[in-house]
């Protein structure tokens, strides 16, 4: 059977009409959607497994970089290492995890709590976040950056939450309030 082809002019539309909703994919799930919307549909070609085993998991030795921040600001030789391993694992992985920086379990717990009662939200009260100003501090958006590529679609299944800090300067007053840890 031929995968289906996709009309990325009617997907684009039918993307942007999604976009003016301001809804989100959460507010998708929450509605009851049954199918994914075509302008979400990667083509087979773009996937990273083209066959339908399931993607290692971690369980066969496979590890996520790692980046020790112990000592940043006290070894320029440390430092340059570190930004090393972090351009390694960016180029490679996309992404990494850090340790030793000094932020504590409770402040991250915390901080991802929050985000989580932000997306839990009824949809009324997060629609007043949803923008793709980004000039604004604090910007609630969905499907990634759908005006700022050369193909909007296929739009990414995810939702973000956004806060922009300028010159290290943060105004906590413009989070959301219930995103505003004590």
């Amino acid at each position: 059977m031929a995968p289906a082809l996709v009309d990325y002019t009617a997907a684009e539309k039918e993307l942007y009409e999604f976009d003016d909703l301001k809804i989100g994919v959460k507010g998708l799930v929450d509605a009851g959607v049954t199918h994914i919307p075509r302008f979400f549909i990667h083509p087979p070609e773009c996937r990273a497994n083209h066959s339908s085993t399931p993607q290692n998991n971690g369980a066969d030795g496979v590890e996520i970089p790692v980046i020790d921040l112990e000592g940043f600001n006290k070894n320029d030789d440390r430092r340059v290492k570190m930004v090393n391993a972090m351009r390694y694992a960016c180029a490679t992985w996309g992404f990494f995890q850090i340790v030793n920086h000094g932020v504590p379990v409770a402040v991250m717990e915390e901080m991802v709590e929050s985000i989580r009662r932000f997306h839990e939200q009824p949809q009324e009260a997060k629609m007043e976040w949803y923008s793709r100003d980004f000039s604004r501090k604090v910007n609630y958006y969905s499907s990634g950056d759908i005006k700022g590529r050369a193909k909007p679609v296929p739009a990414e299944w995810k939702d973000t939450l956004s806060c922009r800090a300028a010159d290290d300067q943060w105004d906590f007053d413009a989070l959301p309030e219930l995103c505003r840890c004590a």
